[in-house]
C-alpha cells in the first residue's frame, strides 16, 4: 500500500487506525476495486486543503486509513473542531471514483437484485427518519406561513401542493416517504438506480446534481441533501448556492453522519472513515458550515439535522468556535474504540459471546449517551 504524500506526527485512535495497520476482510470485488485505486494513485491526484475555519496548521491526525484500508488522512482541526480529509483527491480524481469504483467499493457482495435492495432501503428506519424529519419541517413552515396569512387577510386559503427537491435522491427511497400529494422531485446521477425509483415508488427522479437541481429550487418550500454535504469538496460554496435559488419561504433540510451518534449506531469510528467522506461534522461544525454559507440556523441536533433557511440579507453572524470542542471529540472518539475493542473480545467467546457482545454494546451506547456533554453554542 503506498503512502499519503504528505507526513505527519500522529496522534491515532489507535493501531487499526495506522497506515501500516492490516487491511479489513473485504468481498472479492471491493479487494479488486481497492486494488485498482491503490494501483492508479499518482502524487497529481492529492491537494491540501485548509479547514473550512482557514485553519492549516493545527491538526491532529486521528486515522490514516479508511475502513476499506484505503489512504485517508483524517485530520481533527484544533481551532474549530471539524474532521476533515487532507490532502484529499482532487475533484478530477473524485469525479473518476464516482464514476468507476464507488458503487463497487461501498457495495459488498449483494444478495438483492438492485430493486429489492432499493426497497430494502427505503423500508429502513433511516430512510423514515429522513422522510418523518422533512415533513414535520415543511409541514410546520408552511402552517406558520398560513396562521400569518390569516391573520392579515382573513378568508380561504387556496389549496397548494408543497414541493421537495432532494439532491443526492438515489433510489428516491427517502422521498418516496413523503405523502403522494406533494410534488417529490429528485437528482442523481445513477441512471441504473434513477429507473429502478420511478417503477418503485413513481417519484420524479431526474439524472442530474446541484446545478440541475437549484434551476428547479425556484418555487420549491424546500432543498433536501441527505447524507450528501460531507461529500462535497466545497460545501459552503454549495450551500450557498443552494441557498440563493430558494424562495423566500424555502428550507434547507440537512442530514449528515454526526461524530458525536457513534456510540448508538455503529459503536465503531473505523465505519465513519469513508474515503467518498471529506469532511465529519458535528453539530456545532455543520451549523457553523451553514452559517458561513449565509443561512440561518433554525435547528440542529447531533444526529446532525439541520433545518436552516436564506438569511433575509443574504448574511448572518457566524458562531464562534468552541476552544473545547475538539478536546471532547477526540476524547469522545477514544472512548468509543475502547469500547469497540472490549466488546469485540466479548463477542469472541464461544457460544455466548455474541449475545453477551449486544448486550455490552448496548450498556456502553447508553453509557456514553449519558454522559455526552451537551455541546455550547448549538
Amino acid at each position: 500500500m503506498k503512502s499519503l504524500p504528505l507526513q505527519s506526527s500522529q496522534t491515532l485512535l489507535g493501531p487499526r487506525y495506522s497506515a501500516a495497520a492490516k487491511a479489513p476482510a473485504l468481498s472479492a470485488a471491493q479487494r479488486a476495486t481497492r486494488e485498482r485505486i491503490v494501483n492508479r494513485e499518482a502524487a497529481g491526484d492529492w491537494e491540501e486543503v485548509p479547514c473550512l475555519c482557514g485553519a492549516l496548521a493545527s491538526d491532529v491526525v486521528v486515522s490514516e486509513i479508511e475502513r476499506h484500508g484505503l489512504p485517508y488522512r483524517k485530520c481533527l482541526c484544533t481551532a474549530c473542531g471539524l474532521l476533515r480529509v487532507n490532502p484529499r483527491w482532487t475533484q478530477q480524481r473524485l469525479a473518476r471514483f464516482y464514476a468507476e469504483e464507488y458503487r463497487s467499493l461501498y457495495a459488498s457482495s449483494p444478495t438483492r437484485d438492485l430493486e429489492s435492495h432499493i426497497q430494502w432501503i427505503a423500508r429502513n428506519g433511516s430512510a423514515k427518519a429522513v422522510a418523518a424529519f422533512v415533513e414535520k419541517a415543511v409541514t410546520a413552515k408552511r402552517a406558520a406561513m398560513n396562521s400569518a396569512t390569516l391573520a392579515e387577510t382573513p378568508g380561504r386559503l387556496p389549496r397548494i401542493a408543497l414541493k421537495v427537491v432532494e439532491i443526492g435522491a438515489g433510489g428516491g427511497w427517502n422521498l418516496a416517504g413523503l405523502p403522494k400529494s406533494w410534488q417529490r422531485i429528485g437528482y442523481d446521477t445513477d441512471e441504473a438506480y434513477l429507473i429502478a425509483g420511478r417503477k418503485l415508488f413513481g417519484v420524479d427522479l431526474r439524472n442530474g446534481f446541484l446545478t440541475d437541481a437549484i434551476k428547479e429550487a425556484g418555487d420549491a418550500d424546500a432543498v433536501l441533501l441527505s447524507h450528501v454535504v460531507e461529500h462535497l469538496s466545497d460545501p459552503v460554496t454549495a450551500l450557498r448556492d443552494v441557498a440563493a435559488a430558494l424562495p423566500a419561504r424555502g428550507l434547507v433540510l440537512i442530514e449528515v453522519p454526526g461524530v458525536f451518534r457513534i456510540h448508538s449506531t455503529a459503536r465503531d469510528p473505523m465505519v465513519y472513515m469513508q474515503n467518498a467522506h471529506l469532511y465529519t461534522f458535528c453539530a456545532q461544525t455543520v451549523a457553523r458550515t451553514c452559517e458561513m454559507a449565509g443561512l440561518e440556523v433554525l435547528s440542529v441536533d447531533e444526529w446532525c439535522r439541520v433545518v436552516a433557511r436564506r438569511a433575509a440579507n443574504g448574511q448572518t453572524s457566524v458562531r464562534a468556535p468552541d476552544p473545547d470542542l475538539a478536546r471532547r471529540i477526540l476524547a469522545y472518539l477514544q472512548a468509543c474504540e475502547r469500547a469497540h475493542r472490549f466488546t469485540a473480545k466479548v463477542r469472541s467467546v464461544p457460544f455466548i459471546g455474541g449475545a453477551a457482545g449486544r448486550v455490552v454494546g448496548k450498556l456502553y451506547g447508553l453509557a456514553m449517551q449519558h454522559s455526552l456533554p451537551k455541546p455550547s453554542g448549538v
